[in-house]
């Protein structure tokens, strides 16, 4: 009995002591952690629609920087994993640390490379609302560019002064030269308007989703 108690004891006390020194080792030791992450996403994937997540083992030295690197999981394709390293050499952390002093440590990182709207369609796929807003926004273009032609035209009619106003700085002289010759101009100026309408239009179509 006495010899079961004495041992209990000394275990007791064992634990007793190492438990507070494992306990400030722990907490005097953090790990790498992520800063900066860019991918870059070769476009030979992109082009064959290739996804995957490169499981990669990097070396973060004691200046958050990549010292090595190399591949411990594969995606399953070549130029995936080819810019997984590419990319994580590009990488910053803040680094590990033990006792308050930054360390170099291997950490293991997934690098997922996901397609979002490319995958969609086959070629480059573009949704209704860019293919709307484009044509808007090109046909709003030519109408206006012919408005600006016709107001020269109009101008030179008026006077080679006007012309030479107009061309240099068509913006600011064209509301002037409307409101001195309306009657001249107020169909060129309806169709200056409608260009610049649809030309609006089409650039706020173009970013709806």
């Amino acid at each position: 009995m006495n010899m079961r108690w004495w041992l209990w004891s000394m275990l007791a006390s064992a634990w007793t002591v190492c438990t507070p020194a494992v306990a400030q080792a722990v907490a005097g030791t953090t790990e790498p952690s992520i800063v900066h992450a860019p991918i870059r996403y070769p476009p030979s994937a992109v082009s064959a629609r290739e996804e995957g997540t490169v499981l990669v083992m990097a070396e973060v030295d004691a200046s958050g920087h990549v010292a090595d690197a190399s591949i411990e999981t594969p995606s399953g394709h070549k130029d995936l994993d080819a810019a997984a390293l590419q990319s994580i050499s590009l990488w910053t952390f803040r680094p590990a640390t033990r006792e308050g002093k930054p360390v170099a440590k291997w950490v293991r990182v997934p690098i997922d490379f996901q397609l979002t709207y490319v995958k969609s369609a086959p070629g480059l796929a573009l949704s209704p609302a860019v293919v709307t807003g484009g044509v808007l926004a090109w046909l709003g273009s030519l109408v206006w560019i012919v408005g600006f032609g016709w107001s020269v035209v109009l101008a030179k009619r008026k006077s080679i002064l006007w012309l030479s106003f107009m061309v240099a700085a068509w913006i600011v002289t064209y509301p002037l030269f409307v409101a001195m010759h309306w009657a001249a101009a107020k169909r060129n100026l309806a169709l200056v308007s409608s260009g610049v309408a649809l030309f609006c239009l089409g650039l706020y179509v173009g970013h709806l989703q």
